[in-house]
């Protein structure tokens, strides 16, 4: 059935790409809708030839009776506010491939099954997703407290905790590093950047999908 915008499990054809992770012509998969995304307005993404997803029950084969989740290893990642896109164009409906548990968790290994997802297309696939890079202002729902907090990630590069309001969910290890302000302070052409304490970031930690890849060998993830 045709909707008007992509869920978690479709895919995107961007046509151009300034985001350096993707090329031209290349697919975005939409992944699972993280706790600090608003849903109907920001999408989580990642290059489809980059990931592999989970889908399905905590055990065996989706059943469309047992209750399903899904979860999304590899990256980069991308939280995407939809009004900063070109135009999305639905396509069709087609069939790509996910994973799920054989019979238990780890006890039988994972089986690979194809299901049927909306593929779209997008024209233009911005290098950052703020509106207006002038003026750096992102949705936030009415009574959302005041951005106070610039969350960066001890392994990867992503940005999209660059201006919220709480420690998102699922984030482990995040210490405090500098405030607001002292984050926002320009610095000065003469001032070394390396080591500097005027990092972009209020606080730094783990983010979850650096925690899934390398929490066992950092020692600081893991299950909890």
């Amino acid at each position: 059935m045709k909707r008007d915008f992509p869920l978690p499990g479709d895919l995107i054809r961007v046509q151009t790409s300034e985001w350096y992770a993707l090329g031209n012509g290349e697919l975005l998969r939409v992944c699972e809708q993280p706790g600090w995304a608003t849903v109907g307005r920001e999408i989580f993404v990642a290059p489809r030839n980059q990931v592999q997803t989970f889908w399905g029950p905590h055990e065996g084969p989706p059943d469309g009776v047992k209750p399903v989740r899904m979860s999304t290893s590899g990256g980069p990642f991308r939280t995407v506010d939809l009004s900063s896109l070109s135009v999305l164009e639905f396509v069709e409906e087609k069939q790509d491939e996910f994973w799920h548990w054989k019979y238990l968790p780890k006890a039988a290994g994972g089986v690979n099954y194809q299901r049927e997802v909306v593929l779209w297309t997008l024209s233009h696939f911005p290098d950052t997703d703020w509106a207006d890079p002038e003026n750096q202002t992102r949705y936030v729902p009415a009574g959302t407290p005041p951005p106070s907090i610039r969350l960066a990630c001890v392994y990867c590069d992503r940005q999209d905790g660059d201006g919220i309001s709480a420690i998102p969910e699922h984030w482990t290890d995040v210490s405090f590093v500098q405030s607001y302000e002292e984050s926002c302070r320009p610095i000065p052409v003469d001032e070394p950047q390396g080591g500097s304490p005027w990092e972009w970031y209020t606080h730094l930690g783990l983010c979850p999908e650096c925690r899934h890849n390398y929490g066992d060998e950092s020692g600081k993830g893991g299950e909890a």
